[in-house]
């Protein structure tokens, strides 16, 4: 025995269950070779704030609402014999789940889910057989990512090209790549009553088209042994119709194999290690239990989905392979490294002619990271290593048969103190900084926390460079934690990123962990890390759910959120000739809810200062939300209106909301003769005083002085309705559809009677309002001139910070002042109710009156016993289903802008059952 040999030997292995020291914790191989075992616990971030993940012993997926750390289950008809998912994948746009369920002894079911109106609807469309042997490994979904957002180099935000194949209207279209080397593609038609699929093998060329019967292959058999699919990776890139297929294989035994081997056990023959084997020896002096093991090899394949205007066309074409020796791989994912050069170039195929040619195109590249871990020895921790494979298409035509392609190793790394369990790619959001990966990597041992600490460091995820695998230097790591109890016996078996890419979602066997990204060293501060995510969600109309959760954990001021919103404003302005559009600046204010709102009761209990910033806080998300209200119900007015007339089918409907709209105009000039009324008692009483200050002041100073006495009346957020130009604009155009829909109701003949209740309903609300609506629409259409003047800077910043700036505060000051030294308010009808009066003889009690609650989006007064959709973001409640029914009629009008927000609030927030979402907010 060597001296290195008996060193080993006389080191004390590890014995499972050992009492280890209390002051440190140690990994052991047992607790790590899972993942050499291709233990699969998928996780899958939609595109809102549902994280879905398997269960760890039972055949369901559950969902976990980000926000509200709440699950459910996604309702699956599975009977028992079937294992927990293998493969869980959503669409990007969030409107389809597919989930792969392997079975014991029978063929694996792959099941597919629509999403209906609230975070918990999914409905089960269809389901699939997948034959045994040749189950879901990989997918991916072509034609509904959409064109992602970036930052260019010159600052502004372009939209990239679509990614994959360019395909007509399917809706949606999923590739899955199965074990048995085989693609299959499920596509929805348009007005198509169930999926359809089109197969084609990937190890060698083959097309197929649409009708054409696709069977399910067996697996594939090489020297009487089976080649299965193991792990797969999937790649599309803008301004490419290729999708990149890799994959790599594990050998098994044939069942003819199986049944030679068996054959040839004789229990009653005297054994004779000799005589008989119980595995032949194969060529290349291996045996076959060497045979049967994980492949070396990474194989690639390039695929196509072609539409000639009838019929779909599916092709394969093999590209090739690279040899890697390392035998088990655990992670494996496609990077895209040409950003800037996406934008320009115009979009190519590379799929073969019909006489198998190739034709000449434009030069491409991407890189593939593969993460391996080997296990030389049991008593050993195994070696992680990580390889950067490139992949280069030449753009010179090639002869028929040939690949096109080059396959080369670009650079290789090992991890000799800790173990790496994923690579999550990472593309981005500005297209002049360079790719990287995110590694997943844990400490082999630590020091342990102490007793009074629920959780200890055990890992991090770090940043690495392609092109050499190191730590890029640009970048912070971000710690992972782990509780006390699991340390250096828990690993991550895979890992997700958030829609927006500031957040990632690791699973275990047992649960999943919410860990936060690197970090660029340049963009520590919170608002210079999310401006651009939240820009990009803003353009993409994506939820920002993410990006909450990350402020929720801090300790964020009005002035650190209004920075936060400043900057993003300014990224969206860059390089716009026309400033911030309608769009986006309404996306800014729905963002604003969900920063300032409610949705997160720690951010206000903990986070502020004391209750008035509390309660600063409160009002600023209603007027956000107020904001999203007008803007809708002017949205509903123009949907309902033709021809300067109005449908009465929805007449009901439009006098609540003309009720709405008058209820809030009457608390608006409410404010008004408050804050004047305020002014004239903070007036100085010792009128010597006044005349020695006027003496010596000028009337500006004078002015300014009364100004800045006030100015903590005029930062109340409640004035952006009549100083922001898009909020000004909205209110009066608001206005002008309730006058005209009163006076169109009032001119009814009567032949329409149906309507003549809600007549009656309506000029009450009108009259007895106390206020004069057309002098307010003259006084507001005065105002909005004035205030179409400022510069566009002034209005996107005021909307950022969620107040007036000091140097408009005159303006407003002047505005106020019109508007209550006119004649549009009956000071008598607007605070004191004909019902007050009424209710105060008939109803006395010492108890508050309830406040009716309406429904967020048609503005009507909710019924408390029916169920409804409660918005996560702002709280509120509807009943609004999409078919624009009230009582006994039925407006296709109403309706159609009714199905706007069946899946999203006027807030942009995402529907959620009314018993869960009610207590979320009770917590």
């Amino acid at each position: 025995m060597s001296g290195g040999q008996q060193a080993e030997s006389a080191r004390p292995s590890p014995i499972k269950g050992k009492v280890k020291d209390e002051s440190v914790w140690r990994a052991d191989w047992w607790d790590v070779y899972p993942l050499t075992e291709q233990a699969k616990r998928p996780i899958a971030w939609a595109h809102g704030c549902a994280v879905f993940f398997a269960h760890p012993s039972l055949p369901l997926v559950i969902c976990r609402i980000l926000s509200t750390g709440r699950q459910f289950l996604i309702a699956t008809s599975l009977a028992s014999g079937y294992q927990p998912p293998t493969v869980i994948t959503t669409s990007p746009d969030g409107s389809w789940l597919f989930a792969y369920f392997p079975s014991n002894d029978d063929d694996g079911i792959g099941c597919i889910w629509k999403r209906g109106a609230t975070i918990e609807a999914w409905n089960l469309r269809e389901h699939w057989p997948f034959p045994r042997g040749a189950g879901a490994v990989g997918t991916a979904w072509l034609g509904v990512a959409g064109r992602p957002w970036k930052l260019n180099s010159n600052g502004t935000l372009d939209r990239f090209p679509p990614s994959g194949p360019i395909t007509p209207a399917l809706n949606p279209s999923l590739l899955v790549v199965t074990e048995a080397m085989q693609v299959n593609v499920y596509y929805l038609r348009p007005f198509s009553a169930g999926f359809k699929v089109m197969s084609c093998t990937l190890t060698q060329p083959n097309m197929t088209h649409e009708g054409h019967a696709s069977e399910a292959r067996s697996l594939p058999l090489i020297s009487g042994h089976s080649r299965m699919c193991v792990r797969a990776a999937i790649g599309s890139f803008p301004n490419e119709s290729t999708v990149i297929v890799a994959t790599r294989c594990r050998t098994y035994p044939s069942d003819s194999t199986k049944a030679t081997a068996n054959s040839s056990l004789d229990f009653t023959a005297p054994t004779d290690a000799n005589e008989h084997h119980l595995f032949a020896v194969s060529s290349g002096g291996r045996t076959d239990w060497e045979f049967w093991s994980e492949e070396s090899m990474i194989d690639f394949c390039e695929v196509n989905l072609k539409y000639d205007g009838a019929v779909l066309h599916l092709f394969t074409l093999p590209m090739g392979s690279i040899h890697h020796p390392s035998s088990h791989l655990i992670s494996l994912d496609f990077v895209d490294t040409q950003l800037e050069a996406r934008l320009a170039a115009p979009i190519t195929g590379s799929s073969p002619h019909k006489d198998g040619s190739k034709p000449a195109g434009k030069s491409f590249s991407a890189y593939v990271a593969a993460a391996f871990l080997d296990f030389t020895e049991y008593s050993s921790m195994g070696k992680s290593d990580l390889l950067a494979i490139s992949l280069t298409r030449s753009s010179q035509p090639v002869r028929a048969g040939q690949s096109p392609w080059t396959i080369q190793k670009l650079a290789t790394r090992d991890f000799p103190s800790r173990t790496l369990t994923s690579i999550i790619a990472h593309a981005p959001l500005e297209t002049a900084l360079k790719p990287c990966l995110y590694a997943v990597l844990y400490n082999r041992e630590g020091i342990a926390s102490k007793p009074k600490h629920k959780q200890t460091a055990m890992g991090s995820i770090s940043a690495l460079n392609l092109v050499d695998l190191s730590d890029d230097p640009e970048w912070d790591s971000s710690t992972i934690y782990i509780s006390a109890a699991d340390a250096g016996t828990d690993f991550s078996l895979d890992a997700a990123v958030s829609p927006n890419g500031v957040l990632a979602c690791l699973s275990y066997s047992q649960h999943i962990a919410v860990q936060s990204l690197p970090r660029r060293k340049s963009s520590q501060d919170v608002s210079n890390a999310l401006s651009l995510p939240l820009a990009v969600a803003i353009k993409s109309k994506k939820p920002i759910n993410d990006i909450s959760h990350v402020l929720r954990h801090l300790s964020m001021s009005r002035s650190d959120t209004a920075n936060l919103l400043c900057k993003t404003l300014g990224i969206l302005v860059a390089g716009s000739q026309r400033g911030v559009t309608e769009a986006e600046a309404m996306g800014l204010v729905q963002a604003s809810v969900e920063l300032y709102g409610l949705k997160f009761p720690r951010m206000q209990l903990e986070f502020c200062k004391n209750l008035r910033e509390k309660e600063l806080f409160t009002r600023l998300r209603r007027v956000m939300v107020e904001l999203c209200s007008m803007a809708a119900v002017r949205s509903s007015f123009e949907g309902c209106q033709d021809d300067g007339s109005y449908d009465l089918e929805a007449v009901w409907q439009l006098t609540n909301l003309s009720s709405w709209v008058v209820e809030f105009l009457e608390n608006l000039m409410k404010e008004c003769l408050l804050v004047v009324q305020a002014v004239e008692l903070n007036e100085p009483e010792d009128s010597m005083v006044k005349k020695e200050s006027a003496d010596h002041l000028s009337i500006s100073e004078a002015a300014s002085e009364k100004l800045t006495k006030i100015s903590h009346l005029l930062n109340e957020p409640i004035w952006l309705h009549l100083v922001h130009p898009l909020a000004l604009s909205n209110m009066c155009t608001t206005l002008a559809h309730v006058i005209g829909f009163y006076n169109h109701v009032v001119n009814l003949t009567a032949k329409a009677e149906d309507a003549q209740i809600a007549r009656d309903v309506l000029v009450d609300a009108v009259q007895c309002s106390g206020i004069d609506l057309k002098l307010l629409h003259f006084l507001f259409s005065e105002c909005l001139t004035e205030i179409n003047k400022q510069p566009a800077g002034e209005g996107t910043q005021m909307l950022a910070e969620g107040r007036t700036l000091p140097k408009l505060h005159d303006q407003l000051y002047q505005m106020i002042q019109k508007l209550a030294a006119s004649s549009v308010a009956d000071k008598s009808r607007l605070f004191i109710k004909p019902s007050d009066l009424v209710d105060g003889l008939t109803q006395l009690s010492l108890t508050k009156a309830p406040v009716r609650e309406r429904d967020v989006v048609t503005n009507s007064v909710l019924i408390t016993d029916e169920p409804a959709m409660t918005c996560i973001r702002c709280g509120g409640r509807s009943l609004a289903n999409g078919n624009g029914i009230m009582g006994s009629h039925r407006s296709l009008r109403w309706g159609s802008w009714e199905k706007k927000w069946q899946t999203r609030c006027i807030c942009g927030g995402e529907w959620s059952l009314d018993a869960i979402a009610k207590a979320m907010y009770k917590q």
